[in-house]
């Protein structure tokens, strides 16, 4: 096994867990380009390999044992967690939820305003669906090389309908209130509908994603170089307004049993 083959592994599990370079430069003491120097290398410090290791809490063993079974597809759900997660999308979004805080509980107890029995219960669920593993010390993901969850339409319709339902809510109010009176210029509402070839159809969501990634880029950019007083939060969809995304969406307590 050679050098390059364990920052590989490493960039995959940071794709998994949507860990940025510049923070996990933030956490080992590195820039963004000194991080990206590190894992783009194909020799370089063991101790620096140690190092990232531990900020991800993984064991320098278990990072051996992945870059020695890579990963094929993604985790596809079965059927029995497929239709749990369709009836209950609430526990999805708490996994989803999970995986974007590196597994940090608290950070997502926080984010959503989630009560302890609810919080234990959806983890003790996802558990028994072998979804996480919970133990005394912290929450893991149960499949640790996850590339992430492919889902079948049926749960992606309900995932998506979900969202939309939550941040359209959230936009129309923020439109109608006095803060997006305050930004003009800032609040946008759009409708198209289409008849379009196949071909075209694909040309636009190219556009789209195009747009998307070039304005993400931007973000982080100004993020960077202005200070976030000098900055709008712009959540983007069907609508677009000024307000972060998490504001529009919160997992839901569950109902006292």
């Amino acid at each position: 096994m050679t050098y390059g083959d364990l920052v590989r592994t490493l960039k995959r599990i940071l794709r998994a867990r949507k860990i940025t370079y510049q923070a996990l430069g933030t956490d080992i003491g590195l820039s963004e380009s000194g991080v990206k120097k590190v894992l783009n290398a194909e020799d370089g410090s063991v101790s620096r390999l140690l190092r990232i290791c531990e900020s991800l809490e993984l064991s320098f063993e278990d990072l051996v044992a992945e870059a020695a079974n890579p990963p094929g597809e993604p985790v596809l759900l079965n059927e029995e967690q497929q239709t749990f997660l369709v009836r209950n999308p609430g526990y999805y979004f708490f996994l989803e939820s999970l995986w974007a805080n590196r597994f940090d509980v608290d950070a997502v107890v926080e984010a959503h305003d989630l009560d302890p029995d609810s919080t234990h219960r959806y983890l003790m669920t996802l558990q028994r669906l072998e979804l996480v593993v919970v133990t005394d010390r912290r929450v893991r993901p149960f499949h640790r090389d996850r590339l992430g969850l492919q889902m079948h339409a049926e749960l992606g319709h309900v995932v998506i309908r979900t969202l939309q339902d939550a941040l359209l809510d959230h936009a129309r109010e923020r439109i109608t209130n006095r803060e997006a009176h305050d930004l003009p210029g800032h609040t946008e509402l759009g409708l198209g509908r289409f008849r379009l070839l196949p071909s075209s159809i694909l040309e636009f969501k190219r556009a789209l994603r195009e747009t998307m990634d070039a304005f993400s880029q931007r973000s982080r950019s100004e993020s960077a170089r202005h200070s976030p007083t000098d900055l709008v939060a712009v959540g983007a969809m069907t609508v677009m307004a000024p307000f972060e995304f998490d504001e529009g969406f919160r997992i839901p307590r569950l109902p006292t049993s």
